[in-house]
């Protein structure tokens, strides 16, 4: 052990009375100038984000400046909070599209440019908003109504408006949102800022895409044959029904079936209706024969493979055999054979 008086003497000196330290304490301020550059919404794709998150912010503001008593501590934003950030975005959009008339109206004169401005007697509210005048006042409709906010469709904030106003009303048209937002705002080039979001909307692109057609092929001869000025020289047939007819005069007639033959001509589109009472062979022939009496000979008939209308070209081809014999007179055969149908059938 050394003893303590053999221990080294240090030469540097102690001040005793030091000075009293203060910490300076240093806080940043942010200003927001109004100008294009510090627009709050420049960032958000959506506007109700966009408001609720500078609510929150305005309300941190208000409760920095207040007592602890008096503060605002609820874990909810109130309505009138929201309506008030959103009227403050309001005035901001309507600096930056109409920095001239808003100077013009905040010191009280005549709002001359441009001219188109002039007939909408335009005014600032108490909220510094800028609304259109009108002839209103006495109506029962509410003030946003009597005078709308006036906003311009190339602003930011207003294409967010309109893109939330789109998604609230259920992608709806341009004219149903044209008069959703004329209930409240004055919008500048509405329709074309309406036209735009909804051409971006990928629900509204899906729901009025158009679908695609398939390319159809070359008529056949028979439609666009004009060889004859008549009608019904090429015809397509088929029957529809069955339709409940009532048959008899009594007091209580019975009710039987009954089908419709279509006559169609292929070219002018012209259509012959035709009565029959069952779908058999022999009143097809009979309504055949209605048909020929009024409209005259057909070249051709275009059909489906009904049973009916097969048998009655099987006997038409008879017909037209027999009357080729040599029982018949020479005339009547020469008759038959210048008349002659010719019959299709599709599928063949």
């Amino acid at each position: 052990m050394v003893a303590g008086s053999s221990w080294p003497v240090s030469t540097q000196s102690i001040c005793v009375n030091l000075p009293e330290e203060k910490k300076v304490a240093s806080a940043n301020s942010v200003q927001i100038s109004g100008t294009t550059t510090d627009l709050p919404w420049k960032n958000f794709s959506s506007l109700h984000h966009c408001v609720r998150i500078y609510t929150w912010v305005r309300r941190f503001l208000s409760n920095a400046r207040k007592c602890v008593s008096d503060r605002e501590l609820s874990k909810t934003l109130h309505l009138s909070e929201i309506e008030q950030t959103h009227s403050l975005f309001i005035s901001l959009a309507q600096q930056e599209s109409f920095p001239e008339i808003f100077s013009q109206l905040k010191s009280k004169e005549s709002v001359s440019q441009p001219r188109r401005f002039a007939s909408l007697n335009l005014f600032l509210d108490e909220t510094k908003t800028v609304r259109v005048g009108g002839r209103l006042q006495q109506s029962n409709l509410p003030y946003s109504s009597q005078h709308p906010i006036l906003l311009h469709g190339k602003s930011n904030f207003t294409r967010l408006l309109v893109n939330q106003r789109h998604k609230d009303c259920h992608h709806a048209g341009p004219g149903t949102l044209i008069a959703i937002l004329s209930t409240d705002f004055y919008i500048i080039s509405l329709r074309r800022l309406i036209k735009s979001i909804s051409y971006q909307c990928v629900t509204c692109r899906r729901s009025y895409s158009k679908t695609l057609h398939q390319l159809m092929g070359h008529l056949p001869s028979d439609r666009v044959d004009n060889s004859s000025p008549f009608p019904f020289q090429r015809v397509g047939l088929d029957f529809a029904g069955p339709f409940l007819i009532r048959q008899g005069h009594t007091r209580r007639p019975v009710k039987v079936k009954s089908y419709i033959c279509l006559f169609v001509c292929l070219r002018t589109r012209a259509i012959h209706l035709e009565l029959c009472l069952d779908l058999t062979t022999e009143t097809f022939l009979a309504a055949l024969s209605r048909f020929t009496d009024r409209r005259g000979l057909p070249s051709s008939i275009h059909s489906d493979n009904g049973k009916n209308l097969v048998g009655a070209a099987r006997e038409l081809t008879e017909c037209y055999a027999l009357l080729q014999s040599n029982n018949f007179k020479q005339a009547i055969s020469h008759l038959a054979t210048i008349q002659r149908i010719e019959w299709h059938f599709s599928p063949a």
